[in-house]
């Protein structure tokens, strides 16, 4: 990504806009089109709560490699696009551009996104806890 940071003016500004860093990410996530960073658990869930198609590189620098294992998975089931670290530079902003040109393909990857979100996911993490804690009790 630094190549485009340097270069900017290479991409529409009407399209893209390049940031640091967020401290009310869910503004920014509404009125977003892609998605384009790391493929943290966080990260993914809430482009999985947002809908929002996303381009995820991996950071190699994990532990277990856990983030390209994540991003392998959204991957799979057609709702993004992973970008190993080291094509970066040489692919990023053609991936960038491709996927902002087809509006068609980020509808279908933000259907398959909402497919994985499980409304149910709260009452299910709650049942769990309830029932270790009953176990931790006996």
């Amino acid at each position: 990504m630094n190549r485009v940071a340097q270069n900017p003016e290479q991409l529409d500004p009407k399209q893209v806009r390049i940031v640091e860093y967020f401290y009310e990410i869910q503004k920014s996530y509404r009125v977003s089109d892609v998605f384009f960073g790391r493929a943290g658990a966080m990260t993914i869930a809430d482009c999985v709560a947002f809908g929002l198609p996303p381009i995820l590189v991996p950071s190699p620098h994990v532990a277990e490699d856990h983030q390209t294992k994540n991003a392998e998975v959204i991957a799979q089931r057609h709702a993004g696009l992973v970008l190993k670290e080291p094509e970066l530079a040489l692919r990023g902003q053609e991936v960038l551009t491709m996927v902002l040109s087809q509006p068609e393909q980020r509808q279908a990857m933000a259907q398959a996104l909402r497919a994985i979100q499980d409304d149910t996911a709260a009452q299910k993490i709650v049942e769990t806890i309830t029932t270790a804690a009953r176990h931790g009790r006996r």
